[in-house]
C-alpha cells in the first residue's frame, strides 16, 4: 500500500471511528456544568475500543463490526496545568478488579499517576511522552474524603482520593463504570449525565489536535 492509499484508508477508517462514536447510545457520560456555575470547555479525550486501535484497522478493511469500550470527555483546559481539568471516562463491560500485586491498590490509582505524568510532560514541552505511562500509579501518600455528586439525577455520596493537586472517584449506573479524576478539581456538588453534546466535543477535540500539531509538531 503506497502514502497515497494509505493517506485513503486512514482517513475512510477515521470516519467510521468517529461515526461508531457517535452512534453510541447511551452517550457516554459527562459532566453537568450548570449547577455547580462551571463554564469549562469539552473535547473527547481517549477512546477505547475491544479490538484496540490495531485492531480496529483490521477489522475495518475486513468490514466487521468493533465495538466502543470507553469514552473519555474532558472539561477544561489540558495544557495549562494551573487550571482545572475533569475528565470523565465512561467504561461499558468494566468489571474493576484490584491488582493482588499492589498494596491497596483501587479505582484511578492508574489514570492518577497518568494525569501527573501528562502535567509533568506539558510544563517540560515533552509533548510526545503525554501518553506513555505504563506504571500501576503513584504509591502516595493519599488522603480519602467524602463528597455529594448527582449521577443520572441521583444524588449519592462517594468517597474520593487525593492525591496532590489530582482526585479521583468513581460511580457505577447501570452497566456503565464511570471514573472521574480531576486536577484543582471543585470540591462538591458536581452533577454527571449522559451528554447531548458528543458531536461538539469531538470537533473541539479535532481542532484542539490540529492547533498542537501546527505548533509543536505532535497532535492529542
Amino acid at each position: 500500500m503506497d502514502a497515497t492509499e494509505f493517506g485513503k484508508t486512514f482517513r475512510r477508517i477515521s470516519a467510521a471511528m468517529d461515526e461508531r462514536l457517535l452512534q453510541l447510545n447511551p452517550h457516554p457520560f459527562g459532566l453537568v456544568q450548570e449547577p455547580a456555575g462551571l463554564s469549562l470547555p469539552g473535547a473527547v479525550g481517549n477512546v477505547s475500543y475491544n479490538a484496540g486501535i490495531a485492531g480496529v484497522f483490521r477489522t475495518m478493511l475486513r468490514k466487521p463490526a468493533f465495538q466502543v469500550e470507553s469514552v473519555s470527555i474532558r472539561f477544561g483546559w489540558m495544557l495549562d496545568t494551573e487550571k482545572p481539568l475533569v475528565e470523565v471516562t465512561t467504561h461499558w463491560r468494566y468489571d474493576w478488579q484490584p491488582d493482588t500485586d499492589i498494596p491497596d491498590d483501587f479505582p484511578g490509582r492508574r489514570a492518577l499517576g497518568s494525569a501527573e505524568h501528562r502535567d509533568d510532560a506539558i510544563r517540560r514541552g515533552a509533548w510526545q511522552d503525554m501518553y506513555f505511562y505504563d506504571h500501576p500509579g503513584p504509591t502516595g501518600p493519599f488522603q480519602k474524603s467524602t463528597a455529594r455528586i448527582v449521577a443520572y439525577g441521583h444524588a449519592r455520596d462517594i468517597e474520593v482520593t487525593e492525591y496532590q493537586d489530582y482526585k479521583s472517584f468513581y460511580f457505577r449506573e447501570g452497566k456503565e463504570f464511570v471514573l472521574v479524576v480531576g486536577r484543582n478539581m471543585p470540591d462538591d456538588d458536581l452533577h454527571f449525565d449522559h451528554v447531548d453534546q458528543l458531536e461538539e466535543y469531538l470537533a473541539n477535540s479535532k481542532a484542539e489536535s490540529e492547533r498542537l500539531r501546527r505548533r509543536f509538531g505532535t497532535a492529542l
